[in-house]
């Protein structure tokens, strides 16, 4: 075999090797992409749910109009007791059952400046949740 034998096949392996390298990134890329786009109805749900549910906690603590108030309450009651709870984690969880044990004692005329911290406290878990299951990380 002579050297430039040598080289020629050198240079396929080298292809090769490349080629191989490139199959396996697509592959890698495309898999990790399609595990995203399988999930991506849930993972919109779940981003729906915490958005409302983080709303609803906001506004229960600081509206001034009874009617708001009532209507936001029951939306935080309906996604503590159903929707949300498909789609939180533990965290999630526990910051919306400190929220209710707050709140359900409390009516409109009451201090409600208590659930002002367990609201934030649920907005960042809320955070959290959908940051870790879109797999994104917001700049700080």
């Amino acid at each position: 075999m002579t050297l430039k034998d040598k080289v020629e096949i050198g240079e396929k392996l080298i292809k090769i090797g490349a080629l191989f390298v490139v199959a396996v990134w697509a592959i890698w890329k495309f898999g990790a992409e399609f595990a995203i786009d399988a999930r991506k109805p849930f993972l919109e749900k779940q981003l729906a749910f915490c958005i409302e549910a983080s709303s609803a906690a906001a506004l229960i603590a600081v509206t001034q109009v009874e009617d708001t108030y009532e209507e936001n309450r029951e939306t935080f009651l309906k996604l503590y007791y159903g929707p949300l709870a498909i789609v939180e984690n533990s965290a999630l969880a526990q910051a919306m059952v400190a929220y209710k044990n707050v709140l359900l004692p409390l009516d409109f005329d009451a201090d409600r400046s208590k659930l002002n911290t367990p609201s934030i406290e649920i907005a960042h878990q809320c955070r959290d949740l959908v940051q870790g299951s879109w797999r994104y990380k917001a700049v700080e």
